[in-house]
């Protein structure tokens, strides 16, 4: 083995021709081949160090295992797909490396995979996709060792890792542009004016007036909007028109994820959130009165009850509970300008729309052309920035369903001129 890794370091350091092994050709060694070959080496160094007692498996056969782990422990399944999603260009990287089992990694291999990814056109290579890629895998790694399906002296340290994974900036974690808080008051004001009581006017209070997930949307029922006093309301406790949140993933057949909520926590998953005044009155309208977009003509042909035997607080034209796209697609046609002022978007897609079909792009399409729109998480980060302007941090963890530190490390996107407003609040006014 000596003598094979002395021939590798002499051709890399002499830059002289040397005849290529692994083609049967003569001539220069190329980086690639150089590293393929030290890659081979190290493998076989670390094979002689390995123990007898492991057990080689495969690995989409250990994700399937991770998976029903997941499942078991009632973690949100929104959560499992970003995973299963890194885990299966690893397998492509394995089989690329032509690694079987997990038996065949060595501790470097972040490394190496890391440059794959790099190199690969078809994979998102920003920084902060490469990180978060590496701490998805290494989520999986680190069940199958306390499995025993990966050599432990195989377990890359954590040192390893950090030293792979990309070092980011303030500005590399901005996942994605949120929506500004300006703008989402604007929105606000359009509805309130122009769609009052509508579905879309209920959709955008719980996006944008209390940070609601898509998921927690989509959960809300008929009779979790309490608007009432009940019956069995315990005396020693005030009233006030309230949502209720609760965790369904049981609902459905096997294969059916239910109705889940992403924060499993017991006090969020099963959270009450207080109504503002102005958006009780709201709900009671959608309700009691509905629009030419609200309850009644959203729900006239939906009167019979979902999939689960549950009425959906809102439904679509044909759905009785809104899906998860029409949420997203409605989230970007509100944020789209040309929905919320009196003139049409300018934006490359838009323009290039019209000037290719003469007007703009249905509302269910928007989304694909407008550059300007915003998703539902978006519309929850900026939804978050502008609920810590006027609510403290525990607050506004309690109505949007999430932890005061993520809150604080994730979703807050105020600028030092906001973060100097919200001091000075507390500090002058006292």
């Amino acid at each position: 083995m000596s003598s094979e890794s002395d021939h590798v370091s002499g051709t890399a350091s002499e830059s002289t021709p040397a005849e290529n092994t692994d083609t049967g050709r003569s001539g220069p060694i190329t980086n690639e081949e150089l590293l393929n070959r030290l890659d081979q080496l190290e493998d076989q160094v670390a094979d002689d160090d390995k123990a007898e007692d492991i057990e080689d498996r495969r690995p989409e056969w250990v994700f399937k295992q991770f998976e029903s782990h997941w499942r078991a422990d009632n973690k949100a399944e929104s959560s499992l797909q970003p995973i299963r999603s890194a885990w299966t260009q690893f397998c492509d990287w394995m089989e690329y490396k032509d690694y079987q089992y997990l038996t065949d990694l060595t501790p470097r291999f972040p490394g190496r995979h890391d440059s794959w990814v790099v190199n690969h056109d078809q994979i998102d290579k920003t920084k902060l996709s490469r990180s978060m890629h590496l701490s998805r895998i290494r989520t999986v790694v680190r069940y199958a060792n306390a499995q025993g399906w990966i050599y432990p002296s195989d377990v890359p340290e954590d040192d390893v890792w950090d030293e792979v994974k990309p070092e980011l900036g303030d500005e590399d974690k901005v996942r994605s542009d949120p929506l500004p808080p300006e703008r989402g008051e604007r929105i606000t004001n359009w509805v309130r004016n122009n769609q009052f009581g509508s579905r879309a006017h209920v959709l955008w209070i719980l996006l944008f007036r209390y940070g609601f997930r898509v998921s927690a949307v989509r959960a809300l029922d008929r009779e979790d909007l309490i608007l009432t006093e009940p019956d069995d309301w315990p005396d020693e406790h005030g009233f006030s028109p309230h949502l209720r949140l609760k965790d369904r993933p049981e609902l459905g057949p096997v294969d059916d994820e239910g109705l889940p909520l992403k924060n499993k926590r017991e006090e969020l998953a099963g959270r009450r959130v207080p109504l503002q005044p102005e958006d009780a009155k709201v709900f009671r309208h959608y309700i009691e009165n509905g629009s030419s977009t609200g309850a009644k003509d959203s729900r006239k042909e939906h009167e019979e009850s979902d999939e689960y035997g549950l009425h959906g607080l809102l439904t679509g034209e044909q759905n009785a509970r809104l899906t998860g796209r029409t949420i997203r697609e409605r989230a970007h046609w509100l944020t789209c300008p040309t929905t919320f002022t009196d003139r049409e978007c300018q934006c490359d897609g838009c323009r290039e729309y019209r000037a290719e079909h003469g007007r703009n792009p249905y509302p269910s399409k928007v989304y694909k052309h407008c550059n300007e729109t915003r998703s539902p998480h978006q519309v929850r980060h900026g939804a978050i920035t502008s609920l810590l302007d006027e609510y403290g941090h525990s607050t506004v963890a309690r109505i949007v369903g999430t932890s005061p530190d993520t809150l604080r490390d994730v979703y807050d996107r105020a600028d030092e001129y906001r973060r100097m407003n919200r001091v000075a609040g507390d500090w002058l006014s006292s």
